[in-house]
Parts: C-alpha cells; structure tokens; sequence
C-alpha cells in the first residue's frame, strides 16, 4: 500500500501489526519532580521494560508497545506515560513541515476526525510554540488527507499528541493516559488540599511500609496515604478501573487492554496483616475517608475515627510502627508560623511520648519542622505538592 492509497480498517490493521504490534518502544513516565528513583525502581520490576535514563520529572525506558496498557493500569508513582513517536533535528518551519509529514500519524490517529497538540520549545531557532502549532497541524492533516481521511485540530481532542523542541531537536510523542494518572477513580469525595495519589504511593514506597506491622494517618483528611498503603498492601492496580487516551487510538486492542486488566486483577493478594488506621478532628474528611476507601475496595482494611489525634490514647502496642500524614500546614490550612510552631511542639511532645521507636514521614511546609520537632531525621525530600514547595522529612522518634 502507497502513502496515496486510501485507508481501510484492514489496512490500517496491517500497518498497526507491522509497525506496533510486538515492537519495542520508547517511552517517558512523568513523574513529580523528586520522586524520578522510586519511578524507576517501579518501572525495574516491571522485568520487561529497560531504563534508558532518569531526567527531571520523568523516566525514560523502552518496552515492548504492548507494555503502554500495563504501565497505565499498575503504575503507582507515574503521573503520565508518553509514547515517543518521532525525533529529529529542525531548524526551519518548511522542514518541520517536511519531517512531519514523514510521521506514521494513522497509527495513532486512525480514522479520528480530531487531534490535539500541546508544544513547547526551549534554545532553539523555532520558538514559537503557535506557529509551531500550525505547521505540525497542518502536516498532519495533509497526511491523512492523502489517506483519505479527514481530520482537525481541537484542543479537547482526546487524542494528543506533545511536540517538544530542545536546543533545535524536536520530539514527537503521544500522550497514552488522558487524565494524569493520580486520578485512579476512586477518590470522588476529597477533604482541603488532598495529597496526590501518586505522591501518596511514591512516599509510602519511599518510607519502606512493607516493613511495618501498622500505619497510622493522625491527619488523614481524604484517606489518601492509607487506601494507597492498603493497594499496596493487596497489590491492586490502581487503575485497572478508568479510562485512557489510548483508547481512543487505532492502535488500540481491546483484547490487549482486557488481556492487561486481568493480569494485574490475577496478582491481587486476598488480604493483609498489616494494620491501618486514621483518624481526623473534621466529621466530614472521615466520611469522605470511609467512602473513598469503599470506593477502591479496600474499606475493610482501614480503621478511621473523628478524634484529636494529641488526645487520645494510641492503640497500638508495638514499636514497629510508620507514622505518616500530610500536616495541616501553612498555605494549605491557613495556620500561621507561630500557630504552627506550637502545635508542632505538642506534636512532638505526644509523639515522643505515645511512640517512641517508631518512625515517621510527615509532609509540610515549615521550613523550621527538624528545628522544632527535634526528630532524628534521616532524610529530606522537597517536591511541590499542589503547587506548594513542601519537603517531606523521614525519621524515627527517639
């Protein structure tokens, strides 16, 4: 079949099987910036993909195509996959024309009357991100009007496609996941300024939970930190439940995606010893806690309660224990440095008393936590969490 020739579901098919199907592929997993190793060493285990290298918010690897339904389903800690299409060097807009117009476009757009684009350019000659954005539409539709079909650029197109230029070299990729991945489904009744899920899962990996007898969310508003730690827990897929941008390709196999879901849904562990709890002073985070828990399934497994975590008595009996909570910090709960402070000390206090051996991961964005606290701290992870520089402080109290 020529490139004049006009494209038939058989056809497009063919192409599909000869190009994707059992191919290896170059991927990017993008990721909060600081949480690129624990991406990486998900992305390891995986024992069929190969790290390519670590960049700033994100993981290069390669795997076979099929890999793209895997990763979207069971990655924890990545916030977007990228199929990398295409990369050259560009210097000039006839050029880009030109090259993109090379681009096996079908593959992915099959018989779609829409696409999308979303550009950014860096140190190089075209720089322009509009302009860019017109010739790349433009070649793109050019193309497939040679194959027969019609197709448009809309920005809400479910198909889209991130066109990146770096020091003149330009990188054609498609987005594989729609909605960023933090978006499992599950949560759909959120308390003020929820952590992430995928930050969540990334610092429950980071605090190594697996080693713990039970974990403890003092300020679990939305429940995040523990229905992350009870799919880990169980080992369910995180997304086996949502939908993707890939869906919506001609490339896409429905049995592929089926054949996916069922291998992640097979590895589900029936249950777990480790205990969970959590507890917050507002009535309503714990009902969205109870509710986004039942939502993921994982209901039975955690305890919640509406209580004033520095007054109560702690239930749990054993040192071998992980503390881990989102504070109510600064900006997010609009408490102040010297309200702060003090509720930091009371913290410290109670814990110190109540938990000593245990170890904790508290995330907030008060620079003078270690200062106050007086924790050993072992570590320091700074990332943005909704836009807030926070750090997350990893130790043991003592």
């Amino acid at each position: 079949m020529s490139d004049k020739e006009v494209l038939t579901p058989r056809g497009l098919e063919r192409r599909i099987k000869r190009h994707c199907a059992g191919t290896t592929q170059q991927f990017l997993a993008i990721t909060t910036p600081g949480f690129e190793p624990v991406l990486a060493s998900e992305i390891r285990s995986s024992a069929i993909a190969s790290i390519s290298q670590s960049v700033t918010g994100g993981v290069e690897f390669s795997a076979p195509f099929e890999f793209l339904y895997t990763a979207n389903v069971t990655l924890r800690c990545a916030n977007r996959i990228l199929l990398r299409i295409a990369s050259f060097t560009v210097r000039s807009y006839p050029e880009l024309f030109n090259k993109m117009k090379r681009v096996s476009w079908e593959l992915y757009c099959g018989f779609s009357t829409s696409f999308s684009l979303n550009v950014s350019s860096r140190h190089s000659r075209l720089h322009h991100t509009e302009n860019i954005r017109r010739s790349v539409a433009e070649a793109l539709i050019v193309y497939m009007q040679d194959l027969g079909v019609t197709t448009a650029y809309d920005e809400k197109a479910p198909i889209q496609f991130f066109i990146r230029f770096s020091d003149d070299e330009c990188t054609v990729s498609i987005d594989t996941s729609g909605q960023l991945l933090y978006k499992r489904g599950y949560r759909l009744n959120t308390a003020h300024a929820p952590i992430r899920e995928t930050i969540a899962a990334s610092l429950l990996i980071e605090s190594q939970w697996e080693k713990y007898g039970w974990i403890l969310d003092p300020f679990c508003g939305s429940g995040t930190f523990l229905i992350e730690a009870a799919l880990l827990a169980t080992n369910r897929p995180p997304a086996a439940r949502r939908q993707f941008a890939f869906q919506a390709w001609g490339a896409f196999s429905e049995i592929q995606m089926r054949h996916s879901v069922e291998n992640a849904l097979k590895k589900i562990k029936p249950s777990s010893s480790i205990h969970l709890a959590g507890s917050d002073i507002s009535v309503q985070a714990i009902e969205a806690s109870k509710e986004n828990a039942s939502n993921a399934a994982v209901g039975e497994m955690i305890s919640f309660s509406v209580s004033d975590f520095l007054a109560v008595t702690s239930s749990f009996t054993t040192e071998n224990g992980l503390i881990i909570s989102n504070l109510p910090y600064g900006k997010r709960a609009h408490v102040h440095d010297a309200s702060m402070e003090l509720f930091l000390k009371r913290l410290s206090k109670y814990m110190k008393s109540k938990f000593r051996g245990s170890h904790f991961t508290f995330v907030t964005d008060y620079a003078a936590f270690e200062d106050v606290c007086g924790f050993r701290i072992k570590k320091v992870l700074p990332f943005s969490n909704g836009g807030i520089t926070v750090s997350a402080y990893f130790g043991e109290i003592e």
